[in-house]
């Protein structure tokens, strides 16, 4: 756990300076969509019951996640999504375990969802999507930004160059039926794009 908290801390640090340098490029902000999605279960507990999640978690609270993200981003000129309060929505699921999904507005277009255990509070999946139908062309770039300071921050500096390489989402932008993948010591990555819709998705690692 605090060897992800403090990969995740440096990482989101060193390259925000990279990010904003890809932000300012000519391409167009990339889309995704996850590689698996949060079940929602059909029957829920009883009230008041919180099912325990079952699912593997990246070992650091929702909460921390949260908060590294919004330091990275208060020194740097990008939009900060993480000063603000989040939508909350509660997951219940009698199979997994209850999740909590926590968005944060990146810019009109985009988000950022953070998804918890509810029992444990433990950061379960980081979730990106951007519409390109909705982006501005400089809230394209925004968005871009925050792709690759995530990525970066779920990776290891000897393993950054075959995950870009891997989802290669600079190239991929919105490409539509965009599918690429990767597994890394940290986490494991999606990124989809289906009809002007991109998303990042980060998982635990495989």
């Amino acid at each position: 756990m605090k060897k992800l908290s403090c990969l995740l801390t440096l990482s989101l640090c060193l390259t925000l300076t990279a990010a904003c340098g890809s932000a300012s490029s000519d391409q167009s902000a990339p889309t995704g969509d996850p590689g698996q999605s949060p079940t929602v279960a059909v029957s829920a507990p009883p009230a008041g019951e919180v099912t325990p999640y079952t699912g593997a978690t990246f070992g650091l609270s929702r909460s921390a996640m949260a908060e590294a993200m919004s330091n990275t981003f208060s020194s740097s000129d990008l939009p900060n999504a993480f000063e603000n309060d989040p939508d909350i929505s509660e997951l219940p699921d009698a199979e997994n375990g209850d999740l909590v999904a926590y968005s944060y507005s990146i810019c009109p277009g985009a988000s950022c969802i953070l998804y918890e255990a509810k029992d444990s509070g433990e950061l379960t999946q980081v979730f990106l999507t951007g519409d390109s139908s909705q982006l501005s062309e400089s809230d394209a770039k925004v968005f871009g930004s925050y792709l690759a300071v995530v990525t970066s921050g779920f990776s290891s500096s000897e393993e950054i160059a075959s995950l870009d390489e891997s989802l290669d989402i600079a190239n991929a932008a919105f490409t539509d039926g965009t599918m690429n993948f990767f597994n890394g010591e940290s986490a494991s990555f999606s990124y989809i794009v289906t009809g002007g819709l991109a998303m990042l998705t980060v998982l635990p690692p495989l």
